[in-house]
């Protein structure tokens, strides 16, 4: 099939590569001019796992183009599927300013007057698909030509391209026998290997995308909260939440109690549920207070600094991992902005290393005398009182922490994922702390 994609980012780029790898016709449409060469030269502007020599083998194929033409786009299919941001503003809702861009772009530039499927591939708030349908009208286009439906992503950052040929399940909603019989032909080759293609009305699609990210959310935060409670009672929340984690009913994934949540998702997706819930009159405080204990792990590492080293005034405190999360240089959210600005403002030196993501996090952070970028994880350590380890990275679990001790000025090592086992960091002379 042929399909238009509008918007060359996290989501759409993913989609783009992984529908063209089935052997679709993909046309990725997007605004930035250097973005799109970058892409058509085979270049990547984000880190993901496989993500560049995939995309250098459907570029070869012909199976994945690129435009900035508008117009293009819009001719070139009757799906058009919508995967710009959706950031949130100030108050927690969603941005769906750039949602409504590529709506009212469709609908001028459809010259030919062609039915088109606006698939909402973006993560939008329920009751998105009316909003659609207002926008097109407030333009006196014939409602007869536009349908929306509702498509969305469920992707982890890091292992985005995987879980897009490998989803748990494929959500797709939809108001017609039309709609439903052209998501059928894009997604028959996932439904041939097994993968689940459930239909739902529209509303429902959108809602079951902020309902899965809050309760994952809400598990993160729940891991936390115990450990706060083992703290207090002398317990390890690792082995707590093993045990919660082998109950089927319940599972180990998102169970591991650390800094919190960050990255693009989470954060932006509870909030918007929030203020859904809000404006329907409902008071959603589960969610609320998933986001206060997410906020408050952050404060609890820095008092775990600063009872440990006391005053941190000229201190140097290393940091191993700035990304949100391993096997993404995603910096959006992530707990490393926060602890660095707090440690600064105590007068705190740090060393920042992270395999991918230093380049995203110097647009935030620049260099200076009490902030230093190394190329090496042991090189940043060298002289420092402590370490922070923020981000688990395959290669900080396989580090020579019996050398990394010897070149520090004192022996304070902080696992904010509590990854590392604690009684080996002992051995190597540590003084290890972890959350819970």
């Amino acid at each position: 099939m042929n399909i238009t994609i509008y918007g060359a980012g996290y989501v759409g780029l993913i989609g783009a590569v992984a529908l063209a790898s089935k052997g679709h016709d993909v046309l990725l449409y997007d605004v930035d001019e250097f973005k799109i060469k970058q892409l058509e030269a085979g270049n990547t502007p984000i880190y993901e796992e496989d993500l560049e020599s995939m995309l250098r083998e459907v570029i070869a194929s012909g199976k994945l183009t690129f435009t900035l033409d508008i117009q293009q786009a819009v001719a070139y299919s009757p799906l058009q599927m919508i995967c710009v941001g959706t950031p949130s503003r100030e108050d927690g809702t969603a941005n769906l300013s750039y949602v409504q861009d590529v709506v009212r772009s469709v609908v001028r530039h459809n010259h030919k007057a062609e039915k088109k499927l606006l698939i909402e591939k973006s993560t939008v708030p329920v009751g998105t698909h009316k909003q659609i349908y207002h926008w097109i009208e407030s333009l006196d286009a014939s409602l007869d030509l536009y349908e929306v439906a509702s498509n969305p992503e469920f992707l982890r950052e890091g292992k985005a391209l995987y879980d897009f040929l490998h989803p748990d399940r494929i959500v797709c909603g939809v108001s017609s026998t039309w709609a439903q019989g052209l998501f059928s032909d894009l997604y028959k080759v996932f439904k041939e290997e097994g993968y689940p293609l459930l239909f739902t009305d529209i509303a429902s699609a959108e809602l079951i995308k902020q309902a899965a990210n809050s309760f994952l959310a809400m598990k993160i935060s729940y891991a936390n909260m115990l450990a706060e409670v083992c703290e207090q009672v002398d317990a390890n929340v690792v082995d707590v939440t093993k045990g919660m984690g082998l109950d089927k009913r319940i599972g180990k994934e998102f169970l591991q109690a650390g800094i919190g949540f960050g990255g693009s998702c989470f954060p932006k997706d509870v909030s918007a549920f929030i203020r859904t819930g809000e404006e329907l009159g409902l008071n959603l405080g589960l969610l609320r207070e998933t986001l206060l204990v997410n906020a408050r792990q952050r404060d609890r590492l820095i008092q775990k600094i600063v009872s440990a080293l006391g005053d941190l005034h000229d201190k140097t405190i290393a940091m191993f991992g700035l990304a949100f999360k391993a096997g993404t240089d995603d910096v959006r959210e992530t707990p490393a902005i926060y602890l660095v600005r707090e440690l600064l403002g105590r007068q705190a030196k740090v060393h920042l290393y992270d395999p991918v993501a230093i380049p995203n996090f110097q647009q935030m952070v620049k260099e200076s005398q009490n902030v230093r970028y190394f190329s090496h994880a042991a090189e940043t350590a060298k002289g420092v009182d402590a370490i922070i380890l923020l981000t688990p990275w395959d290669e900080f679990m396989t580090l020579d922490y019996d050398n990394i001790r010897s070149n520090m000025q004192d022996n304070h090592f902080f696992d904010a994922r509590n990854t590392m086992n604690k009684d080996q960091m002992k051995k190597a002379g540590f003084h290890y702390i972890g959350m819970g």
